[in-house]
């Protein structure tokens, strides 16, 4: 025993190489390499002896916004007040947010309805946000009016009254800019026409033109403009009232005759034995005839230039004595 003590003591007493790590230092966590000239950090694993970098963040392009397209909207100008629109985003499972006119933007589905919409230009704009959370940069937009307004239509030409003539020409105007107009002649169906309008072909009598614009929304005027005129296609009767009976026989070389026409104002067209028609007056003398058959003729012509039947007599001039 007494041996055994003496060497445990030379033992602890002998020095330790300067190569040997101290006992204590073995848990410190740092292994040194003289080596590699590396040194590993056991918290965060890092090589701060080298480049390695295994966070995939860092130095990755960044993500690709998504982008938003309206595909189905209002017309440009409608009456409707309510509004319909579809769209769409490029990016897979993607979310919506909306926004119309001034109120605040709130998350959506395509489609989306609006109903109750007053008079006026209207914004509608979307955007889409995916998984990642990017929105898109320039959200797809759409603008359009409501005018549920009807127009009001004006006849500012065309005839009216007593006019003759086959023939007649209607202007007309809108209080809607870029307003069309349908028309309407002699109670027949509304149909598209352009101002100004012209009527060939027009018989006599009473006619009717009916004129309602429409207003770029497609709202008609109710209250379309209206004309009647009468065309005078025929001219006036006329009335021999005195002169030679009609088949008398007369030895007497003179005539006189005396018309009337039925319209007033009218003019006389007057031939004796077929010459050429000449103007007249409501009392006509023809002296000097010769023994034999004659014929008197006189037609009425009225303002219009309508030309009516013409009157005749006819009558033989015999010889005295026989």
């Amino acid at each position: 025993m007494f041996k055994l003590s003496i060497a445990l003591f030379l033992l602890l007493a002998l020095p330790l190489p300067a190569s040997a790590a101290p006992i204590g230092d073995v848990d410190s966590g740092i292994v040194g390499d003289s080596g590699s000239g590396s040194v590993v950090d056991e918290v965060d694993g890092s090589d701060s002896g080298g480049s390695g970098n295994n966070d995939p963040s860092i130095g990755a392009p960044p993500a690709t916004p998504p982008d938003t397209s309206i595909i189905l909207g209002p017309d440009l100008v409608t009456a409707s007040t309510a509004a319909r629109l579809v769209f769409t985003s490029d990016t897979p499972g993607a979310t919506f947010e909306c926004r119309l006119d001034e109120r605040e933007p709130e998350t959506c589905s395509s489609p989306v309805d609006y109903a109750d919409l007053p008079n006026g230009q209207h914004s509608f704009s979307v955007g889409s946000i995916d998984r990642a959370g990017n929105s898109d940069k320039q959200p797809a937009t759409w603008t359009w009016t409501v005018d549920t307004t009807p127009p009001d239509t004006t006849i500012t030409a065309g005839p009216a009254g007593m006019v003759s003539g086959p023939s007649m020409s209607f202007a007309f105007e809108s209080t809607k800019p870029g307003a069309t107009f349908t028309c309407s002649l002699d109670g027949a169906a509304f149909a598209p026409c352009v101002s100004p309008t012209v009527l060939a072909k027009l018989g006599g009598g009473i006619h009717r033109w009916r004129v309602a614009a429409v207003s770029p929304a497609g709202v008609v005027d109710p209250t379309p403009a209206t004309r009647v005129w009468i065309v005078d296609a025929s001219g006036p009767e006329v009335t021999i009232r005195s002169g030679p009976t009609q088949g008398m026989r007369t030895a007497a070389t003179s005539a006189v005759f005396t018309f009337a026409a039925s319209e007033r104002g009218a003019t006389f067209q007057c031939a004796l034995d077929g010459a050429m028609p000449a103007s007249c007056s409501t009392r006509e003398r023809r002296s000097g005839l010769t023994s034999g058959p004659h014929t008197f003729t006189v037609f009425a012509v009225d303002r219009f230039g309508n030309a009516g039947p013409p009157a005749t007599r006819r009558w033989t001039i015999v010889a005295r004595g026989r």
